[in-house]
């Protein structure tokens, strides 16, 4: 990664690395093939891009967790017009093995992707915070949290990928996962507009009932909750920046009103969006756990 302009290493850790990645829509990786040459990634989108691998696109989002195995090639396709924002870590494969155990049996990621718990995508965005704004965090907490979030994260990849429930063939399976990454990418597009089932159905060529059904099942979401902690998961970062309205920053994800953002921000992190902005400020990893425990168990 040295050399790497996209590249921010923020810490480094004797098992686990965390990291940001920033490509801009002007980038040449958009026109070639990527690979993951470093080892074994962990990616939390914090825009939507496609990723395009060799089963087929995927539209990752912030309500995702990507995985990458070494050596894997892929490209990515621009779909938020600011390009590819995310934060990832780099994980050595012997701590992979020992978290996610009983789900692997060897080094490598079997899925490619997975939904990713609304305390967990917080705790990662408070942790990455605090170790961005302080030089003096204390390196036994932030890598105690970086492995609390890698195991929830590739947890959560793994529950979903054991429980597809029955057998579809593969026609059928491409089929789903079709209809589901155009859905994907449509709320992704539309994200502060009033959409409607029938509406999402009749655009990807669906019915709503097939659609609700398939979409769940994949993604571990209803459409309307993927919608939801989308828009929550787009405000974080803009929580830190003093000067933004948290009223206007409601309006312009679509909720009707402040006080509508605020109480679906409560229900999905545990806390109000002032205490969140209040924790980002400060960047002190001790009360940034003191934030996420109370939705951390809530969530377990």
């Amino acid at each position: 990664m040295a050399g790497d302009g996209a590249v921010r290493l923020i810490f480094e850790g004797d098992r686990v690395a965390l990291g940001e990645f920033h490509c801009w829509p002007d980038d040449p990786r958009w026109s070639r093939e990527n690979c993951a040459e470093q080892g074994h990634y962990v990616v939390f989108p914090g825009t939507s891009v496609v990723i395009e691998h060799a089963e087929g696109p995927v539209v990752a989002t912030p309500n995702h967790v990507m995985f990458y195995n070494p050596e894997q090639t892929y490209r990515r396709r621009l779909l938020n017009p600011r390009g590819d924002h995310c934060a990832f870590l780099l994980v050595d494969e012997h701590l992979l093995m020992e978290l996610a155990a009983p789900g692997l049996t060897e080094p490598r990621f079997p899925v490619s992707h997975g939904p990713l718990e609304p305390a967990t995508y917080l705790l990662h965005r408070l942790v990455l915070r605090a170790a961005s704004v302080r030089e003096s965090a204390d390196r036994l907490l932030v890598e105690e949290n970086l492995c609390r979030i890698l195991a929830e994260a590739v947890g959560s990849g793994l529950r979903l990928a054991g429980g597809s429930g029955r057998r579809e063939r593969r026609s059928t399976a491409a089929g789903h996962t079709e209809l589901v990454e155009a859905t994907k990418e449509l709320v992704a597009r539309r994200l502060g507009e009033r959409l409607t089932l029938g509406g999402i159905a009749r655009a990807v060529h669906s019915s709503p009932f097939h659609l609700a059904r398939v979409f769940r099942a994949r993604t571990g979401f209803t459409i309307h909750g993927y919608r939801n902690q989308l828009r929550l998961r787009s405000s974080l970062d803009r929580l830190f920046d003093p000067d933004v309205d948290l009223g206007l920053l409601a309006r312009e994800l679509g909720y009707s009103s402040h006080s509508h953002f605020t109480d679906s921000f409560h229900r999905a992190f545990g806390r109000p969006p002032t205490a969140v902005r209040r924790a980002g400020r400060i960047g002190d990893l001790a009360e940034l756990r003191t934030i996420v425990e109370a939705p951390l168990a809530a969530a377990s």
